[in-house]
């Protein structure tokens, strides 16, 4: 989900790609399965390592620590994604981008210029500004998340931009008795996190705890998806947001 914009243009978070808020080169909605991306001889296989070398040293370390194999398809995917679109956006040269993250840990593409030895232009007198300046694009901004299958990123030109992606049944972990909590339990475990209005679409969200659970998960990702674009954290009280998921009914 990606917040804001508004949910009506979240709600194509299933889909690859959205263009729901208008054609803009800065304006992206990415998402890759990496669930069906299996490379030869996993992380020891060329084509992993060459990905692999597509990332700074920092960066490389983080995803080769990691122990599953999942988790490193995820970060990778999610890194070069993050690469790719200040890339795209700015023309920046692939070495030459910069990822750095603000206090609240989103990622951003820095102005400054990759240091000495990993891909810096450089004159004989003075470092050359990597980013350049966008007057159709002033406030290039971009967000990512990952889970279950998909990394998912969503950037835009303006507007400060966040995107959450939930995996089915991710929302409802089990309880200590093996039981999965029904979207009535849930809610009133987060009953801090929702307004009235909400609890009230969830409960009106289907015939089935399943569809219920969906309108639930959606709702969550769409709080989750403001927080990261604001970078604040849990210090946001997200009953000051309130969101309505649009329904697009098809009849057979």
């Amino acid at each position: 989900m990606v917040a804001p914009p508004p949910a009506r243009d979240a709600a194509a978070a299933e889909a690859s790609t959205s263009t729901a808020a208008g054609e803009h080169r800065a304006r992206l909605r990415w998402a890759v399965n990496t669930t069906r991306w299996t490379p030869r001889d996993d992380h020891d296989g060329d084509e992993f390592r060459f990905l692999l070398d597509l990332l700074p040293p920092n960066e490389r370390a983080d995803v080769v620590k990691m122990v599953h194999m999942a988790d490193k398809k995820r970060a990778i995917a999610s890194r070069l994604l993050q690469r790719m679109v200040c890339h795209r956006v700015t023309g920046v040269p692939h070495a030459d981008v910069t990822i750095k993250r603000t206090k609240g840990r989103k990622p951003f593409l820095s102005r400054e210029a990759p240091a000495r030895g990993d891909g810096a232009t450089t004159t004989n007198t003075t470092t050359v500004p990597t980013v350049p300046t966008m007057p159709d694009a002033r406030n290039f901004n971009f967000n990512v998340s990952h889970e279950g299958d998909f990394v998912v990123l969503a950037s835009e030109p303006d507007v400060v931009v966040g995107v959450d992606v939930a995996a089915p049944g991710q929302a409802r972990r089990r309880g200590k008795d093996g039981r999965t909590p029904t979207a009535e339990e849930m809610l009133r475990t987060f009953s801090s996190v929702f307004t009235e209005r909400e609890k009230d679409a969830v409960r009106a969200g289907g015939a089935t705890d399943d569809e219920r659970e969906t309108v639930f998960r959606q709702l969550w990702s769409l709080k989750e998806a403001l927080v990261k674009a604001m970078g604040v954290g849990l210090a946001l009280d997200l009953r000051r947001a309130e969101f309505t998921i649009h329904h697009h009914h098809h009849h057979h």
